[in-house]
């Protein structure tokens, strides 16, 4: 083993493996914002000009206990720009459900016939027709 290799602390691991060994893991994995970005190989002033926010607001943000008060658009911008997708998951009891915006869903299909008819062209005719 070099001496470099020992000097090397136990907690100073690849990032890329960390991150491949947690996204196999079943129950999942834990990192913070900076181990994401080091392991891509950005730095804070990269991530600042892709995803439009303030270098000192990035460091911030990674500096974070939390994500009680921040704002959604803010973790999208900044999960977009190390290359991935932001995705909010409601956990209820063992129930994980994504949550997503009304413009993201896929149309909702009527149940029956009856209820794809019942669309201003048809109400129209009934009126009229109940006129005449």
């Amino acid at each position: 083993m070099t001496q470099s290799a020992k000097r090397r602390p136990a907690t100073d691991v690849e990032p890329v493996r960390v991150l491949g060994r947690g996204l196999r893991a079943a129950k999942g994995v834990h990192l913070t914002l900076r181990t994401l970005r080091d392991a891509i190989g950005k730095t804070q002033v990269d991530i600042a000009q892709q995803s439009q926010i303030d270098q000192a607001d990035i460091s911030r943000l990674e500096a974070r206990a939390d994500f009680e008060d921040c704002q959604v658009a803010t973790l999208r911008r900044y999960v977009e720009a190390i290359g991935g997708s932001l995705e909010l998951v409601a956990q209820f009891g063992d129930k994980r459900i994504s949550i997503v915006g009304i413009h993201s869903q896929p149309a909702a299909r009527p149940a029956n016939k009856a209820l794809q008819q019942t669309g201003p062209s048809r109400r129209l005719r009934r009126r009229s027709g109940a006129r005449s």
